[in-house]
């Protein structure tokens, strides 16, 4: 359906342009107030007339507020995209850390219901690089939740490492300020065929080399052969390198000839990856196929910790499950949502569950994903949710530090109408 690809294309152009040129004349800087006044007369209604509020004024909070170079750091509205920070750093030294596969995710969803990227094995979920969220509570009172400044009563230390993963049910995001890093416009990726058998080994080694390879996705071609993709940043200096832009010709072209390959591609092309085929750049042509054909399209990421690698490999395979991309993820040892049941800084492996099911196959694939993640759990993994599960309220709050989180809703949450992170990450995607 090439014509759905045009119009997303086109409309994600003109968003591209218009943001640059809102950003430029600092449009969202100065009607940042006015939204946050809009929004907060929307939960004071909402609230008195006892509903959850929609927050339909937080739909033009979408806009770059600050870029400070000297500090490395950028200050962005809740739903401003990957897409458009991507476009808006083009031009810099600087990048998004932790940036998901998916461009049109935005930052609001990447701290509220988690994110990983391929170079999550150095840092960590996104939320791990923020340092600063402005959110607005049910009182409407703007507050600074800041990871600096741990010894300020201002600060709001603590509600800074409750609001990753809690969805909304704590406070609304209104603005966050995160770190960037530095780049170079060139990825040179090693591409290596691993047995399935064999992937926990290799993904050991990955782990005793350090970080000095900043990229790692591992492709699943055949639930057998699995391409590791191993990508660290270069700079052409004499122009002699030879780009190839086609991450899919890549990654197959060394699983045909079964042996080490070494592509080099442009770093914007590697960020846009997983959309080169029409199918996966059309967010139309997903609403339609859910709306009309009654297909529901699973795409959760789950991390478990590295020694449980095979098993969990053979039982998905078992339970004709697709685990369509894997990566290392380091989790630090700070506060936060997550209980940290296998110890400090430890490696997970994370994987993502990728499908597309139609009514007729969708009771005999919610049993395998119920009976999965009953295993993933008792194994003390963990469960970023994107759209669709089978977790009851007893499995899920193993996954999550009860006494912090409740202790952080009675202090900030006083209208009870709020939902709580059960019924914001679970009840809403269940899959029936």
């Amino acid at each position: 359906m090439p014509f759905l690809w045009i119009i997303d294309i086109t409309g994600r152009k003109y968003r591209l342009l218009r943001g640059k040129f809102l950003y430029k004349i600092q449009y969202h800087k100065k009607f940042h107030e006015n939204n946050i006044n809009k929004l907060r007369l929307e939960i004071n209604d909402s609230f008195k007339k006892g509903i959850e509020p929609k927050l339909n004024g937080r739909k033009y909070m979408n806009g770059i507020l600050n870029f400070n170079e000297t500090e490395k750091t950028l200050t962005v509205e809740p739903l401003v995209t990957i897409n458009e920070l991507i476009e808006f750093l083009d031009k810099t030294n600087f990048m998004i850390p932790c940036m998901p596969r998916d461009t049109n995710t935005t930052i609001s969803e990447m701290i509220e219901y988690g994110c990983i990227g391929s170079d999550s094995k150095r840092y960590g979920l996104f939320h791990h690089t923020c340092l600063e969220y402005e959110v607005i509570n049910d009182d409407g009172k703007i507050l600074v939740a800041s990871k600096l400044q741990k010894n300020s009563k201002e600060s709001h230390n603590a509600l800074f490492y409750g609001i990753p993963l809690s969805g909304q049910s704590l406070c609304v995001l209104l603005s966050v300020k995160f770190k960037l890093i530095e780049k170079s416009n060139i990825i040179k990726i090693t591409y290596f065929p691993v047995e399935k058998n064999d992937v926990l080994d290799e993904l050991k080694k990955i782990c005793s080399n350090g970080i000095d390879k900043r990229y790692l996705d591992i492709l699943n071609v055949d639930n057998q052969i699995f391409i590791f993709c191993v990508g660290e940043l270069v700079k052409d200096n004499n122009n002699k390198i030879i780009i190839n832009d086609s991450w899919r010709d890549n990654y197959y072209e060394c699983y045909r000839k079964k042996k080490e390959i070494m592509k080099y591609m442009t770093l914007k092309g590697y960020m846009y990856r997983d959309e080169e085929k029409i199918n996966e750049r059309s967010g139309l042509r997903k609403t339609i196929s859910k709306t009309f054909f009654n297909v529901k399209q699973i795409n959760n990421t789950y991390l478990f910790p590295l020694k449980h690698t095979t098993l969990m490999l053979d039982e998905m395979t078992k339970l004709k499950l697709n685990p369509k991309w894997l990566t290392l993820v380091n989790i630090p040892s700070l506060p936060g949502l997550l209980r940290q049941r296998e110890g400090k800084n430890c490696y997970f492996v994370a994987v993502n569950v990728f499908d597309e099911i139609n009514s007729f196959e969708l009771k005999s694939f919610r049993e395998g994903l119920m009976n999965f993640e009953k295993m993933f759990i008792e194994k003390n993994g963990v469960g970023l949710i994107n759209n669709h599960t089978t977790l009851s309220q007893k499995t899920f709050w193993l996954m999550y530090d009860s006494s912090f989180y409740q202790w952080l809703r009675a202090r900030y949450v006083n209208n009870f109408i709020r939902k709580d992170v059960y019924e914001c990450q679970v009840i809403k995607n269940r899959l029936d």
